[in-house]
């Protein structure tokens, strides 16, 4: 087992991350105080970016596979990818009718997991005890859960983030491999330290969390303006950047810049930045280290023109919901559970048929994700060699209609796209209040020598981080 002191990293770095929030949880800046604050900028992680400082960004090969395979069941060699039934065919005989405890701060049978949830039950005899906790309590539960000797078999990740890989076994734990090529091979990179990988999911998975823009279809009429998903929809490469703050702009106008308009809210207030390859702290794969992108001309740049939209009364300075539902604000940049069909977000909109979905502009240099998707198995789990065959079951697209998955035939397209992108990064905005709250304070104008004030004290922690990673088993 890692070492103890980790948990009380674990609870002040989950205070910052939940200042921002994540899926299913509101987001807004918050304020903190501890020694940690000013790691509160973007957490990324993606293989995309090597090295320090890098500016030029490979795309990353999630359909990379290395080294010997698993063909289902326990290890074997080879690299194809059994279907979800033969995969589960060949589950031990010993696992059936048992129980897999899966941790998560949602209610999975409540959400699009549900029906794949009931139909891995009866597949397999096997019974899934689904433990719901708090989103602002959840790396404190998992591990008051270990010590008391009641882990779960399984959580849904937070992020590949030191505080949380500290409380999981790697996923080998499991008795199986996980190098069937099914599997997310660029994601588990992305989620191994010192040569352990601690993080997992389907490569083609169902459950996928990547950021796209909804409008408010009844703004836009009553603005009358062009719809953007016809846009995108009729020319790619029309849906640009600059498309996107010019309809921002439009709206506002056609709105006489009437207090409490604007032209978009993004859930992650760097989402810009990070679509334009900038990103304050990464995990970098490919050296298995943190690296500072705060020099970044992409970083700088970035933010530059996230606060000057902000300063031109574009952009909201603080996520709002609210505002878009009633279509005070146009835009709203989030993840894909408002195109879910069953999700409550946006629920008013997508029952009046009112919610519009359209990808990022294609001129980004990355897809962003809203939340990096991944599985881990918790220290102590009684039940670990269930993992595999409950997540090749319930990940699986054949264990949904996902035509039904989602609110409209344009939602599933746009998300669909989305997911098919391999120039991918992952990011989290973890906490985020001493340098973002700087930037807010200082404006466009003076991004480099904020970003510059925070470099040294990024440094520090990027090395503290770095020496815990060669601490793990």
């Amino acid at each position: 087992m890692k070492t103890k002191n980790f948990f009380r990293i674990s609870a002040l770095m989950l205070a910052a991350f939940i200042t921002l929030g994540a899926s299913g949880c509101s987001g807004s800046e918050g304020n903190l105080s501890d020694e940690y604050s000013y790691i509160t900028s973007t957490i990324t992680t993606t293989s995309t970016v090597s090295g320090e400082g890098s500016d030029d960004a490979g795309e990353s090969s999630s359909d990379a596979q290395t080294g010997n395979s698993s063909t289902g069941g326990q290890s074997g060699s080879g690299v194809t990818s059994l279907s979800r039934d033969e995969f589960i065919a060949k589950m031990p005989s010993d696992l059936k009718g048992k129980t897999i405890t899966y941790m998560y701060w949602n209610d999975p049978r409540k959400q699009m997991d549900g029906e794949a949830i009931e139909a891995f039950e009866k597949a397999t005899g096997c019974k899934v005890d689904c433990q719901v906790v708090s989103y602002d309590s959840f790396q404190e539960t998992l591990s008051a859960k270990i010590s008391a000797g009641n882990a779960p078999d399984l959580v849904r990740l937070l992020g590949n983030v030191t505080w949380q890989i500290s409380s999981l076994q790697p996923i080998t734990a499991s008795g199986y491999d996980f190098k069937d090529t099914a599997w997310d091979s660029q994601l588990m990179k992305d989620y191994t330290f010192n040569g352990k990988c601690y993080g997992v999911n389907l490569k083609d998975s169902a459950i996928s969390d990547v950021a796209v823009i909804y409008y408010n279809k009844k703004a836009l009429q009553d603005a009358e303006m062009e719809d953007p998903y016809e846009i995108w929809n009729n020319d790619h490469n029309a849906w640009t950047w600059e498309k996107f703050w010019d309809m921002c702009r439009e709206f506002v106008d056609a709105n006489r810049n009437k207090a409490g308009y604007a032209g978009a809210t993004f859930e992650y207030l760097d989402s810009y930045v990070r679509a334009a390859g900038g990103y304050i702290l990464n995990y970098d794969s490919n050296s298995g280290k943190f690296v500072n992108g705060s020099k970044k001309n992409e970083t700088i740049s970035g933010w530059q023109t996230t606060l000057k939209m902000q300063e031109e009364g574009l952009l909201l300075t603080k996520h709002s919901e609210t505002s878009f539902d009633q279509g005070k604000t146009l835009f709203f940049l989030s993840g894909p559970f408002s195109a879910r069909a069953d999700d409550a977000r946006q629920s008013a909109l997508k029952s009046r048929n009112r919610l519009g979905v359209v990808p990022l502009p294609t001129d980004s240099k990355y897809q962003v994700m809203y939340e990096y998707t991944a599985f881990g198995i918790p220290e102590g789990a009684k039940n670990a060699a269930l993992v595999p065959y409950y997540l090749r079951y319930v990940l699986d697209k054949e264990s949904y209609d996902m035509n039904s998955v989602y609110c409209s035939k344009e939602a599933k397209e746009v998300v669909d796209y989305a997911c098919s992108l391999k120039n991918k990064i992952y990011a989290y905005s973890a906490g985020a209040s001493s340098v973002i709250n700087a930037l807010l304070e200082s404006g466009s104008g003076q991004v480099k020598a904020t970003l510059d004030s925070y470099s040294a004290s990024m440094d520090e922690f990027i090395a503290e981080e770095n020496d815990r990673i060669s601490s793990y088993d």
